[in-house]
């Protein structure tokens, strides 16, 4: 039995240096096989082909990962600190940032991870409702309508920084502007 945890305490541990070793190459070279990754990680390629069947394989943990963490990043965003734009300001930035780290990844829009997606926009939801009941945010803007608009520019600024087009900052602040230009309330009406 002891033998048979120790086993599974070694998987366990090889799969997260698989994982991260995978991370660092690809995004070094979003090209590289297999054998660089098994090399970078310090197991052998039966030990890799053993946890990840492919290449593909490989990717589609890199992704279900990528998606945790930017649950977890947006989702110990503090909702109820601050202004709503400073909320969604800070949910943008985790986004960036992580996209930054997995700009190798192509079809950010991918339907096999849906759970992350729903949650993130769960929580642009909530801080845009709150934006509206205080006033930060214009109630002329549908509440789905500016989730969806935030995640597209999210999505864009992505893509962007996959193409090596934007840094991060650049990506960040761009969206932001948009975002903070677009939700606000308008001066001229009165806010609504």
């Amino acid at each position: 039995m002891a033998s048979q945890i120790a086993r599974r305490a070694d998987a366990a541990r090889n799969i997260d240096r698989i994982l991260g070793s995978a991370i660092h190459v690809f995004a070094l070279d979003s090209g590289a096989g297999m054998n660089e990754v098994a090399a970078h990680a310090g197991v052998g390629r039966a030990t890799l082909y053993r946890h990840f069947a492919s290449r593909d394989d490989l990717m589609a943990a890199i992704r279900a990962q990528a998606g945790q963490e930017a649950v977890a990043a947006v989702e110990s965003c503090t909702l109820d600190a601050g202004s709503s734009l400073d909320c969604i300001e800070s949910i943008v930035r985790a986004v960036i940032e992580l996209g930054d780290r997995y700009r190798f990844l192509s079809n950010w829009r991918s339907d096999e991870h849906r759970e992350p997606r729903e949650r993130i926009s769960a929580a642009l939801a909530a801080a845009v409702e709150r934006g509206q009941r205080r006033g930060e945010i214009s109630r002329s803007v549908p509440v789905d309508w500016a989730v969806l608009a935030i995640r597209s520019l999210m999505l864009a600024a992505l893509e962007q920084l996959s193409d090596g087009e934007l840094s991060d900052r650049e990506a960040e602040r761009l969206v932001t502007r948009i975002v903070v230009q677009g939700l606000s309330p308008a001066r001229r009406n009165g806010g609504q």
